[in-house]
């Protein structure tokens, strides 16, 4: 278990810039045709200073399977 730090974790714009810029056939993204799985796994220090709601519908429209978890014991990150 990892010591919680002070500041802001912001999981959705994370989501957001990986999705934007890791999930792409330009970065190596292979496509659904292949039917290679898609999978993003997301852990975090606790709790988002910004929403989740809106990058995890995009992650659901992208046909990825996102995974989340956290790596200390000061979160309340629910599911999105």
């Amino acid at each position: 278990m990892f010591q919680c730090l002070a500041g802001g974790t912001r999981t959705g714009a994370a989501i957001d810039d990986v999705v934007t810029n890791g999930f792409n056939e330009q970065s190596g993204l292979r496509p659904l045709s292949e039917g290679a799985p898609r999978v993003l796994i997301v852990l975090t220090d606790g709790q988002s200073s910004d929403s989740v709601a809106q990058p995890a519908q995009n992650v659901r429209h992208l046909n990825l399977h996102m995974f989340q978890d956290t790596c200390c014991r000061c979160s309340t990150l629910a599911r999105a």
